[in-house]
């Protein structure tokens, strides 16, 4: 059971370390790389309507000239310092602010002495194209330092819980990942349902608001541990995490709280419209059996029941969370199992 494993943002007053994992849970989980990688996804309807073109373009190149950094993270980031640099704040167009932080991307001195990139404007912090490519750079070098860990970088970049919430946020908003089964019927292992194991598992924890949980997030399965895993949808690993000890314990927040976890996203229609969906595999005992970016078809293998992270003792967590990752968004995932693996909502 993924006990209250982010159940809400009122776990940002526990420890220092939890808003960490809360904004994790968002987009990138500890040990994860970042979703897609910087090539893929193509602009949202938002993105379009909301990036001046200039300014997209800077972004989407930006990301080319990094390794692991999406270009929707820095368009995000571009978005929350100044409007894509529509904003006449003090220190967007020239000089600084009180903080001391200048340009569209909001860059200090010393981090720009360090991080400064020439694009097209001469090396110019003020300039669009030099600042998102900075921007890549610096975040390339955090997501170094924290092991590929997207949330701890962006929290290096502005140490501020709510600042990562919100990047993440946004980014998934400007983008439409490059998953099969696209569009409107896309995914159809998701409408049909599947059994999630390769098993006859019984049901230990509903959706909803249940004894253990107030409320929980997915529908917690239970078979023999190391039965294998298998997906009930066809789409692309957009999160693979690993590295967690395949036996965790109560408030072990490894992964997330999630343990070594898989994340398949799709586009689909499970009768509430067409919507982009994330299927989410807990607790695995070791790390998945698909890297970010794979394609996955229904009924293939993607890891082994295991009891790693939050988890009192071995099962299957399977969370559905609909047009962004994150358990706020979370639904029931009933409509993508097979009937008698459903569950009311409570």
């Amino acid at each position: 059971m993924k006990k209250g494993c982010l159940a809400g943002l009122l776990m940002l007053a526990v420890v220092a370390a939890v808003p960490l994992i809360l904004v994790a849970s968002v987009f990138q989980f500890a040990g994860s790389k970042p979703a897609g990688g910087p090539g893929s996804g193509e602009p949202s309807a938002l993105a379009l309507a909301d990036i001046p073109p200039e300014a997209l373009a800077a972004y989407r190149h930006a990301a080319t000239t990094v390794k692991d950094v999406p270009w929707w993270i820095i368009a995000a980031i571009g978005k929350e310092e100044s409007d894509h640099g529509r904003s006449n704040l003090p220190g967007v167009h020239s000089g600084a602010n009180s903080a001391g932080a200048m340009g569209p991307m909001q860059f200090l001195a010393s981090t720009w002495a360090r991080y400064k990139r020439d694009c097209g404007g001469g090396g110019n912090v003020y300039d669009i194209r030099d600042a998102a490519c900075g921007t890549a750079a610096y975040l390339q070098a955090l997501l170094d330092e924290h092991g590929g860990d997207m949330a701890r970088a962006l929290f290096g970049y502005n140490h501020a819980a709510w600042y990562v919430a919100d990047i993440l946020r946004i980014a998934a908003s400007y983008y439409v990942q490059n998953l099969t089964g696209g569009g409107a019927g896309g995914g159809a292992g998701a409408a049909a349902g599947g059994n999630p194991m390769a098993c006859k598992p019984s049901i230990t924890q509903g959706y909803g608001y249940t004894p253990y949980e107030h409320p929980h997030h997915g529908i917690d399965y239970s078979c023999a541990e190391g039965t294998p895993l298998l997906s009930v949808v066809e789409g692309m690993v957009v999160q693979s995490t690993g590295g967690c000890p395949p036996h965790g314990a109560w408030l072990d927040g490894c992964g997330g709280g999630y343990g070594n976890h898989l994340v398949i996203g799709l586009q689909t229609d499970v009768g509430a419209g067409t919507h982009k969906y994330f299927v989410l595999y807990g607790h695995m005992d070791e790390r998945p059996a698909l890297d970010v970016g794979a394609q996955v078809k229904a009924g293939q293998i993607v890891g082994l029941e295991g009891s790693s992270g939050w988890s009192s003792g071995p099962h299957l967590h399977f969370e559905v969370d609909q047009d962004v990752p994150i358990t706020t968004h979370s639904i029931n995932p009933s409509p993508f199992v097979e009937a008698d693996l459903r569950v009311p909502t409570t």
